[in-house]
């Protein structure tokens, strides 16, 4: 939100000068605030939904996943997790989703508590967040994580992979939600966002997920005014 007015004001002229042209292929945005951005342009061209589009919490994803490879010393590769809503402060994860090797990651905390029970999740899904902070706070840019999330979305794209990543969509009643753009699980193809994937999310896992989307509403609300 710090930078959204100065973001509006550079997005606007982008604009302006795209109606001028017959671009009619993706979008990919990453400039933050990223899902309000991505939902500005949109409305502002008038494309598709599913061909505008945020990388989201794809980084958000990855950190997450480090975070919690860490803790339980496990390759993330075997560990399936995402962050979902904002890419910023009011994510969440629905930790119901999260599995190890296909195993719900209460269940092995509960199955193994002499080596399990001793995570904090809630610390976890702190770390997975404020991943972004730290990088900066060392070195000034995020370059390089930000980098490697748009690599990963546009290979899924020109690939045609049907790969499923956490990007910012517009939801259009999937989670309860509509007319906001948030991270969930996308299907990601050659025609960009193919097919949302809805996870079943606890009532507070859900009730997370809105206070997020209403804070980007109204973000966007705002957006429109500038």
């Amino acid at each position: 939100m710090d930078t959204l007015k100065e973001t509006v004001e550079i997005v606007k002229d982008i604009v302006v000068n795209l109606r001028k042209t017959e671009f009619d292929g993706i979008i990919l945005s990453i400039s933050n605030p990223a899902d309000v951005v991505a939902h500005y342009v949109q409305n502002r061209l008038g494309y598709p939904p599913g061909k505008v589009l945020s990388t989201g919490t794809t980084l958000d994803s990855a950190r997450l996943r480090r975070a919690l490879s860490e803790a339980l010393q496990i390759d993330q590769k075997s560990i399936y997790a995402y962050a979902l809503g904002e890419h910023g402060e009011s994510q969440m994860v629905p930790w119901s989703t999260v599995t190890v090797a296909g195993k719900p990651i209460r269940e092995l905390i509960a199955e193994k508590p002499e080596r399990y029970g001793m995570l904090n999740l809630s610390q976890i899904a702190a770390e997975g967040r404020a991943g972004g902070w730290h990088i900066l706070g060392g070195k000034g840019s995020t370059e390089f994580g930000i980098g490697a999330s748009i690599a990963e979305v546009v290979r899924a794209i020109f690939g045609d992979e049907k790969r499923i990543l956490p990007v910012s969509v517009l939801l259009n009643g999937e989670y309860g939600q509509k007319d906001v753009y948030a991270s969930v699980p996308a299907v990601l193809g050659r025609e960009a966002v193919e097919e949302v994937i809805e996870l079943h999310l606890s009532e507070e896992e859900q009730r997370q997920f809105d206070a997020s989307c209403i804070i980007m509403a109204k973000n966007y609300q705002y957006a429109l005014t500038i």
